[in-house]
């Protein structure tokens, strides 16, 4: 076990962020060196891409971001069929797959069950209906990392979209409250992301005789106050939304957006910019390397998969798969989420 308060006796162990504040401990050694049996010894990285694809009832995937290798694991979620709400991570502690459809043997069709899903040991269990009031099949999830997960837009189990935001405590994973804010249109394949510790963004979503939507819709974390910021450039749905940490957020893909990529920059009050890089369109899933990369795919593979280097806002097409072939789903999978993506 890296001991940090051995390294730096003068500081406050509580005070310390572990992914955050290692390099002040080990400042002559390269980051390459701390994984998989480097500095920190042992097993490997929790750091990496989680993936089950829908309709998939036998197996999950771990894609470290150190090695760019990964691993099919055994034991997923069974009792959820896909079109969950993602994207929510209690940083490096657990990830969370909410709502969505059960699977074919349930007679009810849309969802109040939710999974979590424990990054460090890469297991898997079932939270029953404890953190959903509604159901929310296609809708959009991000987190408060270190203190509750937001989810909300999607389809109800009476067939009707919904604009309600849900919130739940990391503490209990049992604590469930619909806030005052809600999303401006009762839309399905919204996308999400969040600044964590400021606030969280939702965006785009198809309402079936309504346009895909360019609104984006934001929940104040201290207050749980709704706002809005900058609108996408272009209305979109079935894409993806990643953050950068505390640096900046990137919505793209999807249909009507395609392969152009909108930026907010989380450090310059939320502004809004498209980027001159372009990536690809279409119904993608996807996951962010905070500091390094954010991954998005049609099917997992390499030659279906993008990267974006965040130092330089360069997009390439991936030189390896992400899963095994028909691991991979490429809009609305049972789980996707980065073990970092509520990083600070």
């Amino acid at each position: 076990m890296f001991r940090q308060d051995r390294t730096n006796p003068s500081t406050a162990v509580s005070n310390w962020k572990g992914r955050k504040d290692t390099p002040r401990a080990w400042a002559s050694t390269a980051v390459s060196t701390w994984l998989n049996g480097g500095l920190f010894g042992g097993g490997g990285s929790p750091y990496g891409g989680f993936m089950q694809a829908y309709f998939q009832y036998t197996e999950w995937t771990f894609f470290a971001f150190s090695t760019q290798t990964y691993e099919t694991l055994s034991a997923p979620i069974t009792t959820l069929s896909g079109y969950t709400c993602t994207g929510i991570c209690n940083n490096q502690v657990a990830g969370y797959s909410v709502s969505g459809i059960n699977k074919d043997d349930d007679p009810t069709y849309r969802s109040q069950r939710s999974w979590k899903t424990d990054v460090v040991n890469k297991t898997n269990s079932d939270l029953g209906a404890t953190v959903t009031q509604t159901e929310h099949q296609g809708g959009f999830g991000y987190a408060n990392s270190g203190t509750a997960g937001y989810y909300g837009s999607g389809v109800t189990n009476a067939g009707s979209y919904t604009t309600s935001i849900e919130k739940f405590a990391f503490s209990s994973d049992t604590s469930t409250s619909t806030i005052s804010p809600t999303v401006n249109v009762a839309r399905y394949y919204v996308r999400g992301m969040a600044k964590s510790g400021d606030r969280g963004l939702s965006f785009g979503g198809w309402g079936g005789v309504s346009a895909p939507g360019t609104v984006v819709t934001s929940v104040i974390f201290s207050s749980d106050s709704g706002s809005t910021q900058t609108s996408l450039s272009t209305g979109t749905y079935g894409g993806v939304g990643l953050s950068n940490g505390q640096v900046a957020g990137y919505a793209t893909a999807g249909y009507n957006l395609g392969t152009a990529i909108d930026k907010w920059n989380y450090a310059s009050s939320f502004t809004h910019s498209t980027l001159s890089a372009t990536g690809a369109g279409g119904y993608r899933s996807g996951y962010s390397d905070h500091g390094n990369h954010m991954y998005w795919s049609s099917n997992g593979q390499a030659s279906g998969t993008k990267v974006m280097a965040y130092a330089s806002e360069t997009v390439s097409t991936s030189s390896v798969d992400l899963c095994a072939s028909g691991d991979w789903t490429s809009s609305d999978p049972t789980m996707c989420f980065s073990s970092t993506e509520g990083s600070p």
